[in-house]
């Protein structure tokens, strides 16, 4: 099986964003010197949006300028040690502000690629490539929309096109979301762990030069809710991070108050599907996630993390993760290597 270690490099998003030293590169730091023994490779998806809005800010505060500067330095260390270097984008960096005395003021309103006006976002998005572009002397060309909410944002295609992006990996198969944050549904997606679409994220097409190459967050098959929960207590046990290194909060769901009831008796009642994680004390069920796949006889595994959710802990479910997949025979890649071969084949 071909494995894709894929980080969503942002900070946190809700009233405490962290900084970047310790949500960014600390972590980042860690996880590349626990690869580098057995030379894995990352695929780092930037959030472009967060460049963008420190680009705008950071001539006329200090303090964004330093931290402008250390994303900067920490994205091209991670393309000099051979990781590779790709495209994520939280629109409410747009509109968010910073205060000198209390850090970033976040914009709650314009979460989601459909919130923004196709004029803003097209400025925006863009600059963000360019910024990436610029700094490592590469093109970049796989993506990961923010909240994975991709689906409803009609344009998604021309934004792709416009900047050079081959191939997505927002879909969670299966999953469908509703709230002031995130909204998507995949439940009708593809239930291949590739595939490709034009403009319509959840509908195959045949490939051709006009199309795009989706790669799915790959995700166990379905479990009862019930089950799961008593595993995961019984789990908690053997996780006990001494070091967490983000310090920010994240902004939650925002359920309304029957969506949030909904949620508590699907826990008990209804089915649940591992996401593929190194994040925390999800990354203990990366391997359950792995063989239910194998089973499946998926070709690829794509797994999802995030720097500022890494710990001591998930560090070392990742370095046993990775040892154990390479003495069974299985490979690790980045997006961009598949994005390239599929369009050196349309040729």
């Amino acid at each position: 099986m071909n494995i894709y270690l894929t980080l969503d490099y942002e900070l946190f998003l809700g009233a405490t964003t962290g900084t970047p030293q310790n949500c960014l590169v600390r972590p980042m730091k860690e996880m590349m010197d626990v690869l580098e023994k057995t030379d894995t490779k990352l695929s780092v998806l930037v959030d472009g949006a967060y460049l963008y809005r420190m680009w705008q800010l950071k001539d006329s505060i200090i303090g964004v300028n330093g931290d402008y500067l250390t994303v900067i330095d920490n994205i091209k260390e991670m393309d000099r040690r051979g990781h590779s270097i790709q495209y994520h984008f939280h629109p409410q960096w747009i509109y968010s502000d910073y205060e000198i005395d209390q850090g970033w003021k976040m914009d709650f309103e314009h979460y989601k690629l459909s919130d923004v006006p196709m004029d803003v976002l097209t400025t925006a998005f863009k600059k963000g490539v360019d910024i990436i572009e610029e700094s490592i002397g590469k093109k970049v060309c796989a993506f990961r929309a923010g909240g994975y909410s991709l689906c409803e944002y009609s344009w998604y295609g021309k934004l792709f096109r416009e900047n050079g992006i081959l191939l997505d990996t927002s879909v969670i198969p299966g999953a469908k979301v509703k709230s002031r944050f995130q909204r998507y549904d995949y439940q009708k997606s593809p239930k291949k762990s590739l595939y490709f679409f034009k403009d319509n994220v959840c509908k195959e097409v045949d490939g051709g030069c006009d199309t795009f190459i989706e790669m799915p967050i790959s995700v166990s098959e379905k479990m009862s809710s019930l089950v799961y929960l008593i595993k995961k207590r019984k789990l908690l046990s053997q996780y006990q991070p001494k070091v967490v290194y983000g310090d920010g909060k994240g902004v939650g769901t925002q359920l309304t108050r029957w969506q949030s009831l909904l949620e508590h008796l699907k826990k008990f009642i209804g089915t649940v599907r591992m996401t593929a994680t190194i994040d925390g004390f999800s990354s203990l069920e990366l391997m359950k996630v792995y063989e239910s796949n194998k089973r499946k006889g998926a070709d690829n595994l794509v797994v999802i993390g995030h720097p500022k959710a890494v710990t001591d802990a998930s560090l070392r479910n990742l370095k046993q993760f990775v040892e154990s997949m390479l003495s069974a025979g299985n490979e690790f890649h980045t997006l961009d290597e598949v994005a390239k071969k599929y369009k050196n084949q349309e040729k």
